[in-house]
């Protein structure tokens, strides 16, 4: 057993005589047919990764107290969120409202096909059409489980979604509806 033990440390400081991090490790010298790693990364994360960085200690002294009540910098974090009300445009080209309030409110569902590319496809060209028709109304086309849905607008009240109602079912649009849900106004 004693040789057993001996073994087992002697091949341990073996291996790790060779490379003492992980990172060394990785950028030994490569053996025929193998390729080099090369890591770059600042010395925190080094020392994080390997074992060496000590946790920061954060030394609070004992008396102090939040300049402001909890709720009070709830609120005032709320109010900076929703007096900032802006869009931007992600990475696919979609714009978004920022620090909008979703409120109940109504949407015209322009098409509602099944979970294949071909209705994919089309719920993106009639929402196309209909934003080259009404390009001051947001057109949102997305998949709501089981099926690909093309919607326009956000409508507070049902009298103001129901005039688009009416101009897209004259225009050809005949299965367009009313849904009632969540909007986002600013």
């Amino acid at each position: 057993m004693k040789k057993f033990i001996i073994i087992l440390i002697g091949l341990s400081t073996a291996l790790t005589g060779r490379a003492q991090t992980f990172i060394e490790h990785l950028q030994e010298k490569p053996q025929a047919g193998q390729g080099t790693i090369t890591v770059v990364q600042s010395k925190e994360i080094t020392d994080l990764v390997n074992g060496r960085a000590a946790l920061p200690k954060i030394n609070k002294p004992a008396n102090t107290t939040p300049s402001k009540p909890k709720e009070k910098k709830e609120a005032e974090h709320k109010k900076s969120v929703t007096a900032h009300v802006d869009t931007i445009t992600t990475s696919a080209g979609k714009k978004m409202v920022v620090g909008g309030t979703k409120v109940d409110g109504y949407r015209v569902q322009v098409y509602a096909g099944g979970n294949s590319r071909e209705d994919k496809r089309t719920a993106q060209r009639i929402g196309a059409e209909v934003k080259a028709l009404f390009p001051e109304q947001p057109v949102f086309v997305h998949f709501n489980s089981p099926r690909w849905i093309c919607r326009v607008g956000n409508f507070r009240s049902q009298e103001e979604a129901n005039e688009l109602l009416q101009a897209l079912r004259k225009l050809g649009y005949s299965e367009s509806c009313l849904i009632k849900g969540k909007i986002t106004v600013k």
